[in-house]
């Protein structure tokens, strides 16, 4: 199979730490592109989520994933009233990273 080169630009230490990720994983950073281009092509589409939402959107969906697990809902039960009624009225990354200590074993 013919190959070309392709140059690319990015900050150093975003470089090393992929380097260090990729290694881990048993992957060259040539690999993990080359990944990253053929999982594109398949689902013709960017391979994670792409978005302009605002960060309370942001929060609330990470919220939502996070306290997903039953073990979270029953550690966010026994918190009660020091738990929001709503993801919304966490109006920052910083509360959102309040609310997950707070659940933390």
């Amino acid at each position: 199979m013919e190959t070309t080169n392709v140059t690319l630009r990015m900050e150093k230490g975003l470089k090393e730490s992929a380097d260090e990720l990729f290694g881990a994983l048993g992957l060259s950073f040539s690999a993990a592109v080359n990944l990253f281009v053929r999982k594109a092509l398949r689902t013709q589409s960017i391979p994670f989520d792409v978005s302009l939402s605002s960060s309370t959107d942001s929060t609330t969906a990470l919220l939502e994933s996070l306290l997903a697990s039953p073990q979270a809902q029953r550690k966010l039960s026994a918190i009660g009233e020091n738990t929001p009624s709503s993801y919304d009225s966490l109006t920052s990354v910083e509360d959102a990273q309040a609310l997950i200590e707070s659940i933390r074993p």
